[in-house]
């Protein structure tokens, strides 16, 4: 396996042939060129050798991208969390954030928290939102980004915003917020938040753990739900699609009488539909669950269709009146 070290000599090689190959095309001498190159290519490269102190110390030094910025202060903290350093995992953020009242006591309740083992699982990035501003000669670049990853059989989630420049205020570089949720905790907020969408604007660092015992949850098409179990007996994936070509709504006698209150429900704050969630018989052992939209409270159905746990299947709607999505 190269390391860091040779996989930056093995790009400098790389670059100085490009370079050459296009200058020889000219005439030039390539001797000459790839001395050129080699020079110009250490000074491109010789920050990779450099150390910093934190996150924010190397932001203020090198231009990095949104992806980057996100995946270096991910893997800062969750090092410095799993090795139990405070001092440097609190170096990580912004110096307002670490000036500010009960920071030190944030950081406490985090590590006091953090179950640990999380830089060295599998993280499953998702996209970050990234963006910049320029006004009067300044520059202030930053961003959000969100992981998930499976530790010990169970799910976490991750959530980071940061500032990764700011030439009018450098020390306001760093991270902005900070969040570790379990499936069930990240169920809880992820209801409120449907509700309120500035819930999340005054956390700046939390590790919010919950038990299974004191919240009921599920993770259906990849996201957390609050669940409740019910009385109603399952119906098969067929039995559902059945009911639904007969019916288009969820307040008729007939539906109600078959199917219930659903075991999870969501309204956005932003959206018109109110989505709701049916457990069915599972499937080979696995879950199966129908996401039925209506378009009020139990209203009339706008679309319908199958989920498993990390999935939904748009190209195979459970209402025949739906046009499958490519």
């Amino acid at each position: 396996m190269p390391t860091d070290r040779g996989k930056a000599m093995k790009r400098k090689t790389m670059i100085c042939a490009l370079l050459a190959s296009c200058f020889m095309i000219t005439g030039c001498d390539a001797g000459k060129i790839i001395d050129s190159a080699s020079g110009l290519t250490k000074s491109l490269f010789s920050h990779e050798e450099k150390e910093y102190d934190s996150i924010p110390e190397r932001w203020r030094n090198e231009h990095v991208s949104d992806y980057t910025a996100a995946k270096q202060a991910m893997d800062a903290l969750l090092s410095s969390a799993d090795a139990g350093d405070k001092e440097a995992f609190a170096k990580n953020f912004t110096s307002g954030l670490r000036g500010s009242s009960g920071f030190d006591k944030l950081i406490d309740d985090f590590f006091a928290s953090y179950p640990g083992g999380m830089s060295e699982a599998e993280r499953n990035d998702g996209p970050v939102s990234g963006g910049g501003s320029y006004r009067d000669g300044n520059s202030r670049k930053g961003g959000s980004a969100s992981s998930e990853l499976m530790l010990n059989g169970k799910w976490f989630y991750i959530i980071l915003s940061f500032c990764c420049e700011n030439t009018a205020e450098p020390e306001n570089v760093g991270v902005e917020s900070f969040m570790i949720m379990n499936l069930e905790a990240m169920a809880v907020h992820q209801d409120i938040y449907s509700r309120d969408c500035l819930h999340y604007d005054d956390i700046h660092l939390m590790c919010d753990i919950r038990s299974s015992g004191e919240v009921n949850a599920r993770l259906i098409n990849g996201n957390a739900f609050l669940w409740t179990d019910t009385d109603t007996p399952k119906l098969t994936e067929n039995e559902m699609r059945e009911l639904l070509t007969e019916y288009r709504d969820l307040y008729a006698p007939e539906v109600r009488e078959k199917i219930g209150k659903a075991n999870a429900e969501q309204k956005f704050f932003n959206q018109t539909g109110y989505d709701y969630y049916y457990e069915l018989e599972p499937e080979n052992g696995e879950p199966r669950y129908a996401h039925i939209c209506a378009n009020s409270p139990y209203g009339s159905i706008i679309n319908a269709y199958l989920c498993t746990a990390d999935d939904q299947f748009y190209d195979d709607p459970l209402c025949p009146f739906i046009k499958p999505t490519e």
